[in-house]
């Protein structure tokens, strides 16, 4: 039963992967702002078709339920970016953002904070090992999906579910502002 989940999230990550994105990208007016969230998204609602397989074997409109799925998702998860981007508008150390020339600056001025150095540490520590070692092959070593699927034994579909997980648990850590520029870092190195 379980194989033939797996094969059939598969086969629709194969088969509207890519068209998804595309489908995100117009949803959010292609603002690059929230492009991060638009892969999530698509992740999410591959993870949820996983979750309704029985219901959706029998589905007379599978790319329907995908987008319209992703649909909600990206309202939510935008709505959610926006009132966060907000409260950070707010802060009183606006100046220091400001402040700031580039985005390879902003890395470095960040990490170079004693507070953001530790909490990154921390948000590192609490992943479990394999956690923590998928993330580093991947941003670290710049280790694809199918390689880091290859060295687990596992299909590529798991890897992305593990990595997104990864990622909302570190987001959970992290305020989103150091979590974005922690992954442009890593990605960077």
């Amino acid at each position: 039963m379980d194989s033939a989940r797996e094969q059939f999230v598969e086969n629709l990550f194969a088969l509207h992967f890519q068209s998804l994105l595309k489908y995100g990208s117009l949803l959010i007016g292609y603002d690059r702002q929230f492009y991060h969230c638009v892969e999530e998204c698509v992740q999410e609602t591959l993870v949820a078709a996983f979750q309704a397989y029985e219901h959706l074997q029998v589905h007379p409109n599978v790319l329907g339920w995908l987008r319209i799925t992703l649909e909600n998702r990206i309202k939510h998860r935008i709505k959610k970016e926006r009132n966060m981007l907000r409260r950070h508008q707010s802060w009183d150390d606006v100046s220091y953002v400001a402040d700031i020339s580039d985005e390879g600056d902003a890395i470095e001025n960040l990490l170079q904070n004693e507070e953001s150095k530790k909490k990154v540490e921390y948000a590192l520590s609490i992943l479990k090992p394999k956690e923590r070692d998928i993330i580093i092959l991947f941003y670290l070593k710049n280790k694809s999906i199918k390689e880091i699927a290859t060295i687990y034994r596992t299909s590529q579909s798991v890897i992305k579910v593990q990595l997104h997980r990864i990622r909302q648990k570190m987001k959970r850590i992290l305020d989103n502002f150091i979590f974005l520029l922690t992954l442009l870092f890593l990605k960077s190195l």
